[in-house]
């Protein structure tokens, strides 16, 4: 009988320092959205929480629509998004109870990349728009005379991608609409593991995502004009740039809060720059 009750004490004492181990973290707080901002978005959470070790952040994919959504849904505490939120995604929080509030973190450069053989190493804005919105263009002899006798193998963001949304009114305007044959891919990730295998291919890509590929790749000098000085994604002046947002509903509280203004601060501004995105404070 003494045995038995000290091996139930035994079990209580175990079982309560288990648990209060095991409930040391709050529940996770939730990022959802932008695949731009994804590793960044990461890299920022990881950092964080060495210096939080009581809190969680889970960060997810899937696009900026997806994020938005989510946040309308109220499936995650608050969004990651490579474009500005549309009128009737505000329409459908307004219906919802939701007050998004816009936090810009930093700023991109949208890369346009090629196959690492390509001869062709500036591209204009015209050019651009040859390629991603006719499908009469399939080879490179016909946007550049002096260039390779190549197939053009065109590939994009689906349809839920900020950077799908901005690519395209950048380059072909608030009403116009890309090519039907062209290859879309999910996530960024992918179109540079396309491009890097496809002799012909052209891509779009966030800044963050050429980081040490530089040498497996083509990443396009671009012209917003012909004759006009072409600019490097790295430079200042680099004209297809954007900036990368947060999303929360109404002003942030507590852990969120704290986060955001990690991601604006020093240390946060670090990684920013470490990942191949541009400081908030370099372009404003």
């Amino acid at each position: 009988m003494i045995r038995k009750m000290i091996a139930i004490i035994f079990l209580v004492v175990f079982t309560g320092t288990y648990l209060v181990g095991c409930g040391g973290k709050e529940e996770a707080t939730k990022v959802t959205g932008s695949d731009t901002m994804l590793n960044l978005t990461k890299n920022w959470a990881e950092a964080y929480q060495k210096g939080h070790p009581e809190v969680a952040i889970d960060v997810n994919g899937g696009g900026s629509g997806t994020g938005i959504k989510a946040l309308i849904n109220g499936t995650t505490d608050f969004a990651m998004a490579s474009r500005k939120i549309k009128e009737k995604e505000r329409k459908a929080c307004e219906e919802a109870g939701i007050k998004p509030v816009e936090h810009v973190v930093c700023y991109d450069g949208l890369a346009v990349i090629a196959h690492k053989d390509s001869p062709i190493k500036e591209i204009t804005y015209a050019q651009l728009k040859m390629i991603y919105g006719d499908d009469n263009i399939t080879n490179w002899k016909q946007v550049f005379p002096d260039g390779p006798d190549m197939e053009i193998v065109v590939f994009g963001r689906d349809s839920s991608s900020g950077t799908f949304e901005y690519f395209r009114e950048a380059i072909l305007g608030k009403k116009g609409t890309y090519r039907d044959k062209i290859q879309r891919r999910q996530g960024t990730a992918q179109i540079v593991d396309e491009v890097m295998k496809t002799r012909g291919g052209i891509g779009y890509v966030g800044m963050g995502y050429i980081e040490g590929k530089r040498g497996s790749l083509t990443v396009f000098n671009l012209q917003k004009e012909a004759g006009s000085t072409a600019y490097d994604p790295n430079d200042r002046e680099y004209p297809l740039c954007r900036p990368l947002h947060f999303y929360t509903n109404g002003e942030p509280q507590g852990v969120i809060a704290d986060f955001i203004k990690f991601a604006l601060g020093e240390e946060g501004q670090k990684i920013v720059e470490k990942e191949g995105f541009i400081p908030k404070a370099k372009r404003e």
